[in-house]
């Protein structure tokens, strides 16, 4: 039962250690989803960042701004040209 336990002890932390690796990569993807306007895909690789991440909070302030460029009215964000 100790060596059980022992066990997923151990495969949880690897599996930790492996999304905090994979941090900088999934930032990196976010950014250039966001950059694109595809922000559905953005949000989930910034989703993917774990709070021990140094780049935790960049996400979290990516994530919100996704969250208010999908509330805003899409007019808004791309006007019509001025009329003469």
């Amino acid at each position: 039962m100790k060596k059980l336990f022992l066990c997923v002890i151990l495969l949880v932390a690897a599996g930790c250690e492996d999304l905090d690796e994979d941090a900088p990569i999934n930032f990196k993807k976010g950014i250039e989803f966001y950059k694109k306007g595809e922000y559905e895909i953005a949000e989930y690789y910034f989703d993917k960042i774990p709070e021990e991440s140094p780049l935790y909070n960049s996400a979290q302030k990516r994530l919100q701004k996704i969250r208010e460029l999908e509330n805003e009215d899409p007019t808004e964000r791309n006007p019509p040209p001025p009329t003469k």
